[in-house]
């Protein structure tokens, strides 16, 4: 919301506030003044949040069976077949 106040302050347009990621959406406790929240993996979560303690690992509810089809070793990269 600072932004918005001082764009506003400057007498420029700022009709949209928009805030975003999985923690906003599950710890946020005003959002007022908000217009848009991009709430990310909010609705299932994963193991990125689970491993930022956002929720626990039992907490996701949706998970994919993938094959690993190759590596790229030297970028710590994985390539998945998921269908």
């Amino acid at each position: 919301m600072q932004a918005a106040d001082i764009l506003r302050a400057a007498d420029l347009p700022c009709p949209v506030v928009s805030v975003g990621s999985t923690p906003t959406a599950h710890f946020a406790r005003d959002l007022t003044g908000v217009t848009e929240l991009r709430a990310g993996v909010y609705v299932f979560f994963d193991l990125v949040v689970a491993g930022i303690g956002v929720c626990d690992v039992d907490d996701i509810a949706v998970s994919v069976l993938a094959t690993v089809i190759g590596h790229q070793k030297e970028r710590g990269w994985i390539i998945t077949d998921a269908g």
